[in-house]
């Protein structure tokens, strides 16, 4: 299920201080106050974020992320064959439309992936930068469908303790 949070309006102790007010009430403040003041505010601003179930919302995740894959396929397929320009250059806005959209969502997901490693969220980024359609499928289906899942972390990072036989110390 998608949720989210709306976002207080600011108060005066939280305006900026490019006012006259706030920047006479920032003085009055001590630095511990408004360190907890813009620890509250950053959290406000990370609760406002749409928050994506990865198991609840699998089936709602896996149609959006082919969505713009079908329309390419079916804009290129319709103008190749020549039979209306415009229907072609009409899937062809759809598709980047909602390729735009889906890679938002797709990397918010990405991005709150906590089995992944930088290097592996680099890596993902990279296939969705270079090749969208085919790789947000993928990362559904290797990501979102099992999300419990953990990607393999490269370079091996422990060694058995074991020695083979025949090997030299």
């Amino acid at each position: 299920m998608i949720t989210t949070t709306t976002v207080a309006q600011p108060t005066a102790s939280t305006a900026t201080a490019s006012t006259p007010t706030a920047s006479r009430q920032s003085a009055d403040l001590t630095p511990e106050e408004t360190a907890r003041i813009e620890a509250a505010r950053i959290e406000a601003i990370e609760d406002a974020r749409p928050q994506f179930d990865a198991r609840e919302d699998r089936a709602l995740l896996g149609t959006v992320g082919i969505i713009p894959g079908a329309l390419l396929v079916l804009g290129l397929g319709v103008g190749l064959t020549g039979r209306s320009d415009l229907v072609a250059l009409a899937l062809l806005a759809g598709h980047f439309l909602t390729q735009f959209i889906v890679l938002l969502v797709y990397g918010s997901l990405l991005m709150n992936d906590e089995g992944l490693d930088r290097t592996g969220r680099a890596m993902w980024v990279a296939g969705f930068l270079a090749a969208a359609p085919v790789a947000l499928p993928l990362y559904y289906w290797y990501r979102v469908r099992e999300p419990e899942r953990r990607e393999p972390r490269g370079i091996v990072r422990e060694l058995p303790s074991r020695q083979l036989p025949g090997a030299r110390t």
